[in-house]
């Protein structure tokens, strides 16, 4: 029940604006991708940026977003399927070969990849668990995550393939991975608001799914 000690502040989406205007949610507003979109971050260390973010991307937490089939409706569980389909399918969707490729181009070792997605760090683990928590718990929680994170990495990785190209000279055969991101963005930003619409229908739920947004982005 909404009381006066429960109501809203504002309407679900005006909420998310705020929330997306917001540059401790705004992931290209963090100050290490604004360095890689600006060209500022050193070059001899991008072999190294690529490996933290590895396991995060890779292996088993390639499919982490994937978790909230087990909340969803029928119909939207069938449509997260088919999105891993496309996940398992298509070549420049494979984040383990793409993200793999680039790391390589910008100094990474094979050797380092591997013991890096053997032994994630403390950071990675923790974010992979609690991403993917959030899509096992509740849909609307699963929905907060996947708005938070998912509905941004996209467009990020499409800038950021601009500028490892501009500033960097990694060469195109190494970006076939976040090129692919990009050009899919506005789709999976289309397709998380529809969710969106959906199962945010209460104030608790849009709470808790901007709680799980929040935890997940930092």
């Amino acid at each position: 029940m909404i009381t006066s000690a429960t109501r809203p502040s504002a309407a679900t989406l005006e909420l998310l604006a705020l929330d997306t205007a917001d540059p401790v949610v705004r992931l290209d507003q963090h100050p290490l991708w604004q360095a890689v979109l600006d060209g500022a971050f050193p070059r001899e260390r991008l072999g190294d940026l690529a490996l933290a973010f590895y396991p995060s991307l890779a292996g088993t937490a390639r499919y982490l977003f994937f978790s909230k089939v087990s909340t969803f409706a029928l119909e939207d569980g069938k449509a997260v399927f088919r999105q891993l389909y496309d996940a398992l399918t298509v070549p420049d969707a494979d984040a383990d070969r793409g993200w793999r490729e680039l790391a390589l181009a910008a100094g990474a070792t094979s050797a380092e990849l591997d013991d890096a997605l053997a032994s994630p760090s403390p950071e990675v683990a923790d974010y992979v668990a609690l991403a993917r928590g959030f899509g096992h718990r509740s849909a609307h929680e699963g929905v907060g995550a996947a708005w938070g994170v998912e509905r941004q990495l996209p467009a990020l990785w499409g800038r950021v393939a601009d500028a490892l190209a501009r500033h960097y000279r990694i060469p195109e055969s190494a970006l076939a991975y976040l090129r692919y991101q990009g050009k899919i963005a506005a789709e999976v930003e289309r397709r998380i608001m529809d969710l969106v619409d959906r199962y945010l229908d209460d104030p608790w739920k849009t709470y808790e799914a901007r709680r799980a947004a929040r935890e997940c982005v930092w």
